[in-house]
């Protein structure tokens, strides 16, 4: 957006219902620039969708995975989800974390 004369607000950098509102609110010079951006706003929402599914399912299976207690453990964390994933890397197989080990 930069390229086109539309810089983003100084220090903003994440995807936030008002960044979405700008987004959309935004007038290209040329009607294939509109057509673009439109596209790109559909595939970051349906994107958004998708990630919404697949963690709602993935919530409705987790009381039946023997790790539950760890994910719920690693959720309960304070931080960004970022920090949580890079620990969750880094400790490796958690299954040796599970009391059951399953």
């Amino acid at each position: 957006m930069l390229r086109h004369g539309h810089p983003l607000a100084a220090g903003k950098s994440r995807w936030t219902p008002a960044h979405e509102n700008w987004l959309a609110g935004l007038k290209m010079d040329h009607p294939w620039q509109q057509v673009v951006l439109q596209e790109y706003i559909d595939a970051e929402r349906a994107a958004g969708e998708r990630v919404a599914q697949l963690s709602d399912h993935l919530m409705r299976a987790l009381p039946e995975w023997s790790l539950a207690p760890v994910v719920d453990a690693l959720i309960a964390l304070r931080g960004s989800t970022s920090w949580r994933d890079r620990l969750a890397r880094r400790a490796g197989d958690i299954s040796r974390l599970s009391r059951r080990g399953n």
